[in-house]
């Protein structure tokens, strides 16, 4: 009982009180208190609280709030992918938002992010979801995942000397699994994991990426020194989303660190 009035303590602070230096900490502090309880989100979904993770804490302040600020247009009917899911924020704001017209389709490799994801989905009562234990890659198989500093579980990637093993879904995988669940009109796509944005928009280019899809638009983590990891560059991957249509909305290269939304020309 404790921890409930905590974790409603701690949605009320996260969404009552406006933003101040020590806001972070009080709402760390509160859910401390109250471990593993649903909290109110400033994105206005639920989350399970997990105070040591800082990706989740940033979730339920909403830091995120650029990428947010996209999802939360989305249409009634339409069809969000999530690459990189995590413990599914972005999910379960595009899943309130389409409705039962529309599919949230959610990629998450790590096994921690994953019982959250499903554990947050059933909080939001998320109609017609489809997620799926795999990282998006370019080959359909299995791969080496290091999931990251305990702190801060939205760093997990792909590695070649990581420590855990995880399911990969390449192209031919996807040709054959996406299309019988895309069931809305057109289809916004999320992708974040943390390098390997590039291999991502291979795989998709021949089914989700393609110009005769009816994706219009893409919200795409750029890192220039997570793609180098991955051989890739920020040109690179501009150059594929243009190649299969897409337009950026930003200018290439304006930080190191940032997300760019493309939207079909």
């Amino acid at each position: 009982m404790l921890k409930r009035v905590f974790g409603m303590a701690a949605s009320l602070y996260v969404n009552k009180v406006g933003p101040h230096p020590g806001k972070r900490g009080v709402v760390r502090g509160l859910m401390r208190v109250s471990g593993e309880t649903p909290v109110q989100s400033r994105f206005g979904v639920r989350l399970l609280s997990d105070w040591r993770d800082n990706t989740n804490l940033l979730s339920v302040l909403g830091a995120y709030h650029e990428v947010f600020a996209v999802i939360d247009n989305i249409r009634p009917g339409t069809n969000f992918i999530d690459v990189g899911a995590n413990a599914g924020v972005f999910s379960c704001v595009a899943g309130r938002r389409i409705g039962t017209s529309g599919s949230v389709i959610a990629f998450e490799p790590s096994s921690d992010n994953f019982r959250r994801l499903l554990m947050n989905a059933n909080l939001n009562k998320l109609p017609n979801f489809f997620p799926f234990q795999a990282a998006i890659s370019s080959t359909t198989g299995v791969a080496s995942f290091s999931p990251g500093p305990a702190g801060h579980s939205g760093i997990g990637h792909l590695e070649a000397s990581g420590p855990v093993k995880v399911l990969t879904f390449g192209a031919d995988a996807l040709e054959v699994l996406l299309p019988p669940i895309l069931v809305g009109n057109s289809t916004m796509i999320k992708i974040d994991v943390e390098g390997a944005e590039f291999d991502v928009v291979r795989a998709l280019s021949n089914t989700l990426l393609h110009k005769s899809s009816n994706t219009t638009t893409v919200i795409i983590e750029i890192d220039q020194g997570n793609l180098a990891r991955f051989g890739a560059t920020p040109r690179d991957l501009y150059d594929c989303m243009h190649s299969n249509g897409f337009t950026a909305t930003g200018e290439i290269g304006r930080l190191s660190h940032y997300d760019e939304v493309f939207l079909r020309h």
